[in-house]
């Protein structure tokens, strides 16, 4: 069949080819129509392959099963799971249906300088920008991070206290996290040839008792020592003298509380060689510290001043 508008009709058309311009071809059982050319017309009840149907041919089929090398289709309709907004989406076998799109990302950010931040179930949370300087900080596990002040760097200089004629002075209100503690004489007297003491506190006070260390004096070639439990001691033996100089306190195991120390001071006595003192020891509290008290064991401080700083 060659010519146009020609008319076929096969009760199974197993084989039609070259079907040319204007040809119809009706069969019950198209096995094959090869090259149906432009505005050939092709019914079948089972059109079971159709190759290289071209512009404006039509095909029929209740069960078309395959079509290859299809040129040109000017509509199609698919009316399975048809909704307004729908995806058109394939299965694992090929099959085409209409389904709704996935839900996309929600961008929850509104202003220059948002944080995004997983909240409740991993959703996308806004975290407002901080003001300058800040720091983003993490409480951990799944809370919501926040933005904070950063901590100052470096040492935090307390209020030096005048020894005036006192018998101590406390620095109260360390806080919490301190690692390190550094006290500090400037020309101190002491009233009499009495030791000075450094102790400890938690939230229960100041602790008079269990410190493990040593005093020592050094005056010229001379060496003292004592033991000294109720504190860490400056050894000192002498009347009238003056003194100058640090005692570092570091935090050794915070699950303990256990503190160390260890410090030199000199004096300015110049009635006897020169003269230093130094400490060394430890001890451990039942709660973090909270305090730092200096005082005379007998007498009082004549003057100078005492400071502390801390980190």
């Amino acid at each position: 069949m060659s010519k146009a508008r020609d008319l076929a009709n096969f009760s199974a058309a197993t084989g039609v080819v070259d079907a040319d311009i204007g040809v119809n071809v009706q069969a019950y059982d198209a096995t094959l129509l090869n090259d149906a050319d432009i505005g050939s017309t092709v019914q079948a009840y089972d059109a079971t392959i159709l190759v290289d149907a071209d512009i404006g041919s039509t095909v029929a089929s209740t069960a078309a099963n395959t079509f290859t090398d299809k040129q040109t289709m000017t509509a199609v309709k698919i009316t399975t799971g048809a909704g307004a907004a729908k995806v058109l989406t394939s299965d694992a076998y090929g099959d085409a249906t209409w389904e709704a799109p996935a839900v996309g990302f929600v961008n929850p950010m509104t202003t220059g300088g948002d944080v995004m931040y997983g909240g409740a179930s991993g959703n996308a949370t806004r975290l407002a920008n901080g003001t300058a300087s800040q720091i983003l900080t993490s409480a951990g596990g799944t809370s919501a991070p926040t933005w904070a002040t950063p901590a100052a760097g470096g040492f935090v200089l307390g209020t030096a206290v005048a020894g005036s004629y006192i018998n101590s002075v406390t620095f109260s209100g360390i806080p919490s996290g301190t690692s390190q503690i550094v006290v500090s004489l400037s020309n101190v007297k002491t009233s009499g040839a009495y030791r000075a003491l450094v102790t400890i506190g938690d939230s229960g006070g100041n602790q008079g008792s269990g410190y493990l260390g040593s005093g020592s004096r050094i005056r010229g070639t001379a060496v003292a020592s004592l033991i000294i439990s109720d504190g860490f001691g400056i050894y000192n033996t002498d009347s009238g003298s003056r003194f100058s100089g640090s005692m570092t306190l570091v935090l050794h195991d915070d699950s303990t509380n256990t503190w160390t120390a260890s410090g030199v001071v000199g004096s300015d006595n110049t009635s006897f060689p020169a003269t230093t003192f130094q400490t060394a020891g430890s001890k451990s509290l039942s709660q973090e510290l909270v305090s730092v008290k200096v005082a005379m064991q007998t007498g009082s401080f004549e003057s100078g001043t005492i400071n502390i700083a801390y980190i």
